[in-house]
């Protein structure tokens, strides 16, 4: 332990063990940062700008539907990454966005808002996103 090795070595030896631990501490720290980055923090941004690509401007009252591919790991990715903050943010709202992935959600939050202008929908798949809002609006039309 290091109490034994404070206690066995010489003042400069212990100093120079705990010095070598913090700097390996550091440097493991950058790369996982590092990795962090690379793995969940650029591909998130990069999802909400290609979103911004298709729906340029949202408010407070817009719903954002996202109809997500049957992939596991996909659907983890999205709802892990918090969508209502995520679009609040990079939309610039002062609170969370109206943002759904299921059917049920979706009719539930336009029979409260009521305006199907405001609705927009995306098909999220590995390859990118699909606008599908028109087809959304036409079928919330039937409601």
């Amino acid at each position: 332990s290091l109490i034994y090795i404070a206690n066995r070595a010489k003042p400069i030896r212990f100093f120079l063990i705990i010095a070598g631990i913090a700097f390996y501490l550091a440097l493991m720290t950058n790369i996982d940062t590092d990795v962090t980055a690379k793995t969940i923090s650029d591909p998130t941004r990069k999802f909400y700008r290609d979103v911004q690509m298709l729906i340029p401007s949202i408010d407070e009252n817009s719903i954002v539907n996202f109809e997500l591919f049957h992939d596991p790991p996909l659907i983890y990715r999205f709802r892990s990454n918090y969508p209502s903050s995520a679009l609040a943010i990079f939309y610039g709202l002062k609170t969370h966005a109206n943002a759904v992935d299921s059917k049920d959600d979706l009719v539930n939050a336009y029979k409260r808002m009521g305006s199907r202008s405001t609705v927009y929908s995306l098909y999220v798949t590995e390859d990118g996103i699909i606008d599908t809002s028109e087809r959304v609006r036409n079928m919330l039309r039937s409601l």
